[in-house]
Order: structure tokens, then C-alpha cells, then sequence
């Protein structure tokens, strides 16, 4: 009939409608427009008390302290830092730093290569290894000609060698990850690295290549002298570093140990290649050079350095003599006259008024003297800062300088007090203000 023709159709549409948008939509409508259109009511809980889940006390935490020496991936891995007897015991010797009554402390190995060259380490773990290289050779051994060489030397360190180029050997301390640096100063230069301990035998192996087969080309040494020459002149504006390379030569006249750290450009102009190669020579010998690093096994670091650092002289060549002789403190009085207001111009409104610096000196010790631990519990006890600081405890608010000098007159802006000490001679204790 007509009527059924009708309901049949309906019927039909609805299925269609149907098989339309069940199977066609979802692959037309954005996941986000299904979860729009489609989804399931959630199922409503039945009125009544909520069931509390059940939830377990906290266990008590416990301090988990890990071995002082874990396993490490490399060559000795199996081994632990504590200090090895596997080296000679005539050439090793232990050094304990512990007291009855206090917190453990690491202890020093120190033992000797075939050409006299000390090798120490430290017991103490760390996540990372640092290594170093010390040689007994600074400014007070330079030529009196030749002043600035110890400075040159620091900056061509890790610079390009017999076997390497310079971007070579930039390539090789970023694969090490390594964090370089190179300090130099009156008595010493010292060339040290911060990197992990798998990477310790590569580091060992390009410190000896920087001191045993330096290129030392022509470009590399105009670069850095011309470097130094704007660190003189910026150092002459420093008033801070100009008192303290002056109060050496006041306190060390006609010895080298008083002569400043970076040479005039007029001075530094003549240093040549070769004056480089022969200063290394006759001072870079096994008694005057000692590696030292901590988080590093004792004897693997020992045969590391065996490995690269044996062929080095025993003794000195005696190409350069300078800085042998022990200086005498003498002292004195030195003045010199500021600018006057017409050399300088009228000063401008909100400028800083002219100020006066003032360095009184003393004679001291050297560090190998007895007394050396009374000076340095001294100088810490003077302290000193600015009169202006954001700090607190620890960082000279309370120190001697501070409450007696700053606090009580107004008119002082700084007063610091400072312990420079060497080897061979009594040094100078000195205060600035």
C-alpha cells in the first residue's frame, strides 16, 4: 500500500542517514570535532557515602650516601682513588691530612718520574677530573730585556704545535669537552684543565704537546704581543693593579721579582721565537714541573705522565739565567703626583671627586717560613672591602679594616688588606686604601 510504501522509504533514508554519518563522518571531521560530536555520557554514581581510597603511610626516607668511588668507564674503571701502591715506594709517599676528632680529609699521593718530575694526587672523588700542570718558572726568571715573556707564554698556550694546527688543537680540547686555562705569575705558570675522567689520557697527551713542541708562528705571536700591549696600557688605568705591581718594585728594587707582570710594548716588541724556545728549554726540566690532579687514580695518572712527560731533561740547559738570587726587602717611599685640575678639565656635574690611594707596606715571610700560617690568619682577620657593600658575614663586613676604618670615618671609600708571599724571600704585608 501507499502508507507502507512511505514507512519503507523512511526506513530506508534512516538507514542510510545512518550508514552515512557512522562510516563517512569520522574519516571527514577533525579529532577534535569528534570529541565534540561523539562521546560517552559519563556514568553518574549512585547517591550514597563516597568510598575513600586506601592510601598507604609514607615510608621513612632514608639518606642515601653512594661509595665515595664509584666504578668509572674507562681504563681503570675497576679500581678504586684510593692512593695505589702499585708505584715504587721509594718514589711514593703518602701524605695523611687527618686529625683525631675531626671529619676524614682526602689524602696526597706524591711520587717521581724517571726525570725527577713530581706526579700528586688527591684522594678526594669528584664528578669531574682536574688536571694541571705546574712549572717553577714566572716573571722573576725572565731577561731584564725580555720583560713580559712569562705573560706571552701564557696566552700561546694550546696554541699550534709541531703536530697540530690551531684549529686542529681547538677541535681536539672541544671533543674532551675540557674547560682550559692558563695562569701565570711571578714564581710560576701553571697550565690546568676541568674535564670528565674518560678524557684525562687525551688531556695529559696535548698539555705535553703545548710545552714540549710549541709552533710558535710568526701570526700567533704578533696576535698576543699586540693583546698585551692593550693590557699594559689598560693596566696603567687600573689603579688597583697599578699600586700592586708598583709596591713590588718599591719593596724589590733591581731584582726581578719587582719588575711588573706585563712588559711595555716597547719591550715586548723584541721578544722573538726563539727567545721562547730557549726560555722553555733552559727552565721546562723535570725538578721544576709537577703534575698534579684530583679525581683521578694516583698510579693510572703516574704511568699517564710517565707515558708523555719522560722525555723532558732532568736538569736545566742554562740557556736564560735571571731571577737565581734571592731578594733582600728593602722598602722605601715612592710618590706619584695625580693630575692637576687644568691637566684633567672642570669636572662635569654628577662626576665622582678626584681621590688620593695610599699603600703602606711591611715586611713579611715567605710561605715555606713557619710563620707563614700566622700572616695568612692575619690578613684574613684585617680584611676590608669598600664602603659600600651588599654583602654580609663572610665578605669583610666584620673584619678589623672594616669596623675600625670604614665604619668610623666616612671620608675613607676602601681599605683592603692583601699577603703576597714567595720562596726565597721575605715578602711584603701590605694595606691599601
Amino acid at each position: 500500500s501507499t502508507q507502507s510504501t512511505e514507512v519503507m522509504l523512511c526506513l530506508v533514508k534512516h538507514i542510510i542517514k545512518r550508514s552515512r554519518h557512522k562510516h563517512v563522518a569520522p574519516k571527514l571531521i577533525s579529532p577534535s570535532s569528534q570529541k565534540r560530536f561523539f562521546f560517552k555520557k559519563k556514568k553518574q554514581k549512585p547517591p550514597g557515602r563516597e568510598i575513600q581510597k586506601f592510601t598507604p603511610p609514607p615510608k621513612p626516607r632514608t639518606r642515601f650516601t653512594p661509595s665515595p668511588f664509584p666504578s668509572l668507564k674507562t681504563e681503570f674503571s675497576s679500581s678504586t682513588l684510593e692512593p695505589s701502591r702499585s708505584v715504587d715506594d721509594a718514589a711514593t709517599s703518602s701524605v695523611s691530612t687527618n686529625t683525631v676528632g675531626s671529619t676524614p680529609k682526602p689524602n696526597t699521593t706524591i711520587s717521581t718520574l724517571s726525570n725527577n718530575m713530581k706526579v700528586a694526587t688527591s684522594s678526594e672523588w669528584s664528578a669531574c677530573s682536574c688536571v694541571g700542570l705546574y712549572v717553577e718558572s714566572g716573571s722573576r726568571h725572565e731577561p731584564s730585556d725580555k720583560q713580559g715573556l712569562t705573560r706571552l707564554l701564557e696566552r700561546l698556550a694550546f696554541k699550534s704545535t709541531s703536530t697540530k694546527t690551531n684549529s686542529e688543537m681547538v677541535k681536539e680540547l672541544e671533543s674532551c669537552g675540557a674547560n682550559v686555562s692558563t695562569t701565570s705569575a711571578r714564581e710560576f705558570i701553571v697550565y690546568s684543565a676541568e674535564l670528565l675522567h674518560e678524557f684525562v689520557p687525551n688531556m695529559i697527551q696535548l698539555m705535553s704537546e703545548t710545552v714540549r713542541d710549541p709552533q710558535f708562528t710568526d701570526k700567533e705571536i704578533e696576535e698576543q704581543i699586540t693583546a698585551l700591549s692593550y693590557d699594559y696600557e689598560e693596566q696603567r688605568k687600573n689603579v688597583d693593579a697599578f699600586l700592586t705591581e708598583t709596591v713590588h718594585s718599591v719593596a724589590f728594587p733591581n731584582h726581578p721579582i719587582g719588575v711588573p707582570l706585563v712588559g711595555p710594548p716597547e719591550l715586548l716588541k723584541n721578544i722573538t721565537k726563539e727567545d721562547l724556545l730557549n726560555f722553555i728549554k733552559s727552565h721546562y726540566v723535570g725538578p721544576r714541573m709537577m703534575i698534579v690532579g684530583t679525581g683521578v687514580e694516583h698510579s693510572f695518572l703516574h704511568s699517564i705522565s710517565e707515558k708523555y712527560f719522560s722525555t723532558f731533561p732532568s736538569q736545566s740547559i742554562d740557556l736564560i739565567s735571571g731571577g737565581r738570587s734571592p731578594p733582600v726587602y728593602q722598602g722605601g717611599e715612592l710618590k706619584i703626583p695625580s693630575k692637576t685640575l687644568e691637566e684633567i678639565g672642570p669636572q662635569s656635574e654628577g662626576e665622582p671627586p678626584l681621590k688620593d690611594h695610599m699603600v703602606i707596606a711591611f715586611k713579611s715571610c715567605s710561605y715555606s717560613d713557619p710563620d707563614f700560617y700566622a700572616f695568612a690568619t692575619l690578613h684574613t682577620l684585617m680584611g676590608g672591602g669598600d664602603s659600600f657593600s651588599a654583602g654580609g658575614p663572610g665578605k669583610g663586613m666584620y673584619s678589623r679594616l672594616y669596623t675600625e676604618v670604614l665604619n668610623q670615618y666616612g671620608w675613607v671609600e676602601s681599605a683592603e688588606a692583601f699577603n703576597f708571599c714567595y720562596s726565597d724571600t721575605d715578602s711584603e704585608r701590605w694595606s691599601r686604601c
